[in-house]
């Protein structure tokens, strides 16, 4: 015989205590992450939260494969992670989630968002990595009127939708290991863009859209088929970080590098030029890494004695791409 409830509260109180959580009405944070068991969560979580003052969720690594509609009772949520679950969809009722700041649903198995996650206007960071998202709703750039960060790597997208570049807001956005043969020109509506990677896709001509976003401080586009870096790249006055490596298809340096002075990184790994020209490095005195190949080492150490800043230059295999 199943057990009666006397109250949500009770029934949430007797989930919880099976993975060694004591439920409390005054709780901020629930951290129920990497179970790796099919839990299931009880529709009852919304009831039980909804007045309260939870405003952190995580339940990373549970298997879980459904989001009940119910969590769109728990009014005062700010931070939301669902990552490295088996969800194939977003609940309408994340849409009533009006205080959400940060929603992470990274590897799971979703295919759409739905409309009402437009209507999240103090989202600040949405990430959506390693998932099967195509599209994205239409109101999105109206909707998302606070989104600085946006993350949907790994989706497998031919393009970057264009409601993406109606998000007059972002400051990071993070479209790389996806199939994008190409990047819209209004991209350059993005005029706050801080950080772009578009890496490890299959673009092969450059994005000259890129060329309006004048606020750029770093830009990734390692691991694609570009034949060469257009002479325009020199306009991204304020750019610090750059990597533009394992383009196999790219044998000669690109000498408006050159015009570059702001960067402190610069990354061309797995690619051996035939020579670099001696003015690249003249006006970057605020470079302090290069990353490359050892064949480059001693020639790249001529070419920057004069940059008192340097602090490596070489090879580096495992590293953070943010922090490259």
């Amino acid at each position: 015989m199943s057990k009666v409830y006397v109250s949500d509260d009770e029934k949430i109180a007797e989930w919880l205590k099976k993975y060694s959580i004591k439920y409390e009405e005054s709780m901020e944070v629930l951290n129920l992450t990497d179970t790796y068991k099919n839990i299931e969560i009880p529709r009852e979580l919304g009831d039980c939260f909804s007045g309260k003052v939870l405003k952190k969720m995580d339940l990373r690594c549970n298997k879980l494969k459904e989001i009940p509609e119910s969590i769109g009772m728990i009014e005062t949520l700010e931070n939301l992670c669902f990552n490295q679950n088996m969800i194939e969809v977003c609940p309408k009722s994340i849409g009533e989630l009006r205080n959400l700041r940060e929603l992470y649903l990274n590897e799971n198995k979703l295919k759409f968002l739905p409309e009402e996650i437009c209507t999240l206007s103090l989202l600040a960071k949405l990430y959506i990595h390693s998932n099967e998202i195509l599209d994205f709703p239409g109101g999105i750039g109206m909707g998302l009127t606070s989104l600085t960060e946006l993350g949907y790597s790994d989706n497998g997208l031919f393009e970057i939708p264009l409601e993406v570049c109606q998000i007059g807001s972002l400051r990071k956005l993070d479209c790389s290991y996806n199939n994008l043969k190409y990047i819209p020109e209004i991209i350059s509506n993005l005029g706050e863009l801080r950080t772009l990677d578009v890496s490890y896709n299959e673009l092969d001509q450059f994005p000259e859209g890129i060329m309006g976003l004048d606020e750029l401080k770093s830009f990734y586009v390692n691991g694609n088929n570009f034949r060469a870096i257009i002479e325009d790249i020199g306009v991204l006055e304020k750019l610090e970080k750059f990597r533009f490596g394992e383009n196999e298809e790219l044998n000669v340096f690109p000498e408006a590098i050159s015009r570059l002075t702001s960067l402190r990184r610069l990354g061309f790994q797995e690619i051996i030029f035939g020579r670099i020209p001696d003015t690249i490095f003249k006006n970057m005195f605020m470079l302090k890494e290069i990353y490359c190949e050892k064949e480059h080492i001693i020639e790249l150490k001529r070419l920057t004695s004069d940059i008192e800043t340097i602090e490596h230059i070489g090879p580096k295999f495992y590293y953070d791409q943010g922090n490259m």
